[in-house]
């Protein structure tokens, strides 16, 4: 989705939210590209109980939707972050991947650690923070079977080498930061943005 934030000096940005490759190289002046990493077995296992709660019969069994996904929709963030038009290569996606967060993407953050990620992102475009609801948490009750997380773990090879890297590259870069809970404390502050 295609959205418009308005900040106090009347500035405007444009924020496109999206599970898709970038379209225009990581590297536009006027562009900043971020990103925030789920596990990636747990990632996968919402996305069994998402297809799932939408299927019926055969549609709706996690070991079905799982045998009839792909690598690239089993490692979704090699495949976001490493992308490149012509090549679907998840082993040089992966290598790519690596090198953007190193040195194209703005910030990330990780799922696990959400409310870190918010408060760099507030600090990132000058505000005080974000007022942000719990997005797309689903109730659907589906078990996922100890088999079907281990076939997970197996195939989602490539983002798993990203999410360790990932986590030692967040460790290295942002650990001091959130040393104490100073970011989670209430604080007087006058400019926030609610996300909704």
């Amino acid at each position: 989705s295609r959205e418009e934030m308005h900040f106090d000096d009347e500035t405007a940005a444009r924020v496109v939210l999206s599970h898709s490759p970038p379209k225009s190289r990581f590297d536009d002046e006027d562009t900043a590209y971020l990103t925030i990493l789920r596990d990636p077995v747990s990632r996968g296992a919402s996305l069994l109980r998402h297809v799932s709660a939408r299927g019926s019969g055969a549609r709706g069994n996690p070991e079905e939707i799982l045998s009839s996904l792909s690598s690239a929709e089993l490692n979704h963030a090699t495949h976001l972050i490493g992308w490149q038009a012509g090549d679907d290569d998840l082993e040089r996606s992966l290598s790519r991947a690596k090198r953007r967060m190193e040195t194209d993407v703005a910030f990330f953050g990780l799922q696990e650690r959400f409310s870190e990620f918010a408060s760099l992102l507030a600090c990132f475009v000058g505000l005080e923070g974000f007022i942000y609801p719990r997005f797309q948490v689903a109730e659907v009750k589906c078990e996922i079977s100890d088999a079907v997380l281990e076939r997970l773990y197996e195939r989602s090879l490539f983002d798993r080498d990203l999410y360790r890297f990932a986590e030692s590259l967040y460790q290295e870069r942002y650990s001091e930061l959130f040393a104490d809970d100073a970011h989670l404390k209430p604080r007087q502050m006058r400019s926030y943005v609610a996300l909704e």
